[in-house]
């Protein structure tokens, strides 16, 4: 099997961690490998960089749910399974601890290989994945934004407060849960838009059919937009964003609905 690895790097025992994990997963005549700027983290040299993820069988994610969310863009694109190793703090999308990293290819063979609906985020000329959320938000404390928002070219109402977010079935358990909104299964064929904290008519999350086109135009001009925690910049035009008919294909290491029980 040839592996990808995608570790957190930013302490010295999560290079530790990354560097066990590299041995453990090129045990049995596997094959490993992690980005040039990885390699030169780790061994002062490009080394470790065998090949990239496109040449790989699975990526595997080294960190928390944002090592998972980072490695998921990687995944998308090479169009590749992804697992996730937790060795941070919650780990929810990961489908294993680092504790039991000794054991990783046999518990494999059990994980659930799920699909993944992703928002697709186009904006400015350029197209972004999410597998949690779009969020368009209002850049500091001290600011309001005011958003209009449109479905399948009608508008349906308009959100002025802190922002709104845009969640997967994935990302429901996110962000989405802790601005109020509902929880679903991953497999729902919904996203949900939930307004944070919002001084207007539209005030209550909504759920869509995940074959609607949401377009969102800023009324004031200070909205910044976010895919899965990554900032892109400021709404200066309308964004657009739908279900995409790319998935990510990522390992769970137990039955979904379990997982939306505990947190309900």
């Amino acid at each position: 099997m040839k592996i990808y690895l995608c570790p957190n790097l930013f302490t010295d025992l999560q290079k530790e961690q990354a560097l066990e994990a590299w041995k453990v997963l090129t045990a049995e005549g596997n094959l490993c490998s992690v980005s040039a700027a990885d390699s030169v983290s780790l061994k002062g040299n490009t080394s470790l960089g065998l090949y990239g993820p496109e040449e790989s069988d699975l990526i595997v994610a080294l960190g928390g749910d944002g090592a998972v969310l980072r490695s998921a863009q990687i995944a998308i694109r090479a169009d590749k399974p992804l697992v996730g190793i937790n060795s941070g703090r919650l780990g929810f999308l990961c489908a294993l601890s680092y504790e039991h990293l000794q054991d990783f290819f046999s518990l494999l063979d059990t994980f659930l290989l799920t699909e993944r609906t992703l928002l697709e985020c186009s904006y400015d000329g350029k197209v972004y994945y999410a597998v949690n959320d779009v969020l368009v938000g209002k850049p500091n404390l001290g600011e309001t934004v005011s958003l209009t928002v449109t479905v399948d070219g009608e508008e349906v109402g308009q959100v002025r407060g802190d922002g709104l977010i845009l969640a997967t079935p994935t990302g429901s358990t996110a962000y989405n849960r802790s601005a109020g909104g509902p929880i679903l299964e991953h497999s729902a064929a919904s996203f949900i838009l939930t307004p944070v904290c919002s001084r207007s008519e539209f005030n209550r999350p909504l759920i869509v059919n995940d074959r609607r086109v949401i377009t969102l135009a800023e009324r004031l001009g200070n909205a910044q937009i976010n895919v899965d925690g990554l900032s892109i910049g400021l709404l200066k035009k309308n964004a657009e964003v739908k279900r995409s008919e790319k998935t990510l294909l990522l390992y769970s290491s137990e039955n979904n609905i379990r997982k939306l029980i505990r947190l309900a």
